[in-house]
């Protein structure tokens, strides 16, 4: 077989075609390969920042704005007071951030406020049951009947929660209204809260969302104060120096 320059040139041309291709091709292996190592080596989105709190209602305030808790005062005719819609009177609240903290604090009836710090071992499981119940679901923010809000005498309570994406998110509630897998971690977290054996802390300063929730509520007239009587005019504590409100 006899070989002209044309044939030559005509086999070499396939031979640098065959290797552009399969320098291609393995340079589209090794893009995909790497977004796939990327997208393995992305962390899963899971709560960062979670807090739950249950209250009975608006604080009130006098002219020095010392604050009355709703369900600890009775009235005589000596001190004005009026709602403080910026403050609810909080009984029970539950924070924590992620791998940092974890705090309680909770008033009982005629009580003063109590603050704890809560070790990770009292709360094994705690992440698991948050991120499989709150990353990536779809919830109404209100579970709440508010047709008959001005007629519940029970607590309400909101949740609030931030994601390792930023994302963020408010939950107002009753227990009753809530769906089971919302109300299986209410259930978890208020057992935490009453648990007896926690240590006392110092005071701590409660997350922002509290005076936030307070004001949203009241604009939308959910968890409704009943008007005070027009001849009230004082209020008196059990203990009015060491009662106060979380």
């Amino acid at each position: 077989m006899i070989f002209t320059a044309h044939n030559f040139t005509t086999a070499s041309n396939d031979d640098r075609w065959q290797a552009y291709k399969k320098m291609r091709l393995l340079k589209i292996l090794f893009i995909l390969l790497f977004l796939s190592s990327c997208t393995s080596l992305k962390k899963k989105e899971t709560v960062k920042d979670f807090v739950l709190f249950g209250y009975s209602g608006y604080c009130f305030k006098d002219s020095i704005n010392r604050i009355y808790p709703s369900n600890e005062i009775w009235y005589n005719d000596s001190v004005k007071l009026e709602l403080d819609t910026t403050r609810l009177d909080i009984r029970q609240y539950f924070e924590f951030k992620e791998d940092s903290f974890i705090n309680v604090a909770i008033r009982r009836p005629r009580k003063i406020t109590e603050y704890y710090s809560i070790g990770q071992s009292d709360t094994i499981g705690l992440n698991e049951l948050v991120n499989k119940t709150l990353v990536n679901k779809k919830y109404k923010n209100k579970y709440i009947d508010t047709s008959h809000s001005s007629m519940y005498c029970g607590w309400y309570y909101t949740l609030f929660y931030r994601t390792s994406e930023q994302k963020e998110f408010i939950i107002t509630y009753t227990p009753r209204h809530l769906p089971d897998s919302l109300r299986v971690l209410h259930d978890y977290i208020t057992k935490i809260i009453l648990k007896d054996n926690h240590i006392k802390a110092s005071k701590f300063r409660l997350n922002n969302i509290t005076t936030y929730e307070a004001k949203e509520l009241y604009r939308n007239r959910i968890c409704e104060p009943p008007p005070l009587p027009e001849k009230i005019k004082k209020v008196k504590f059990t203990k009015p120096i060491t009662v106060d409100s979380i």
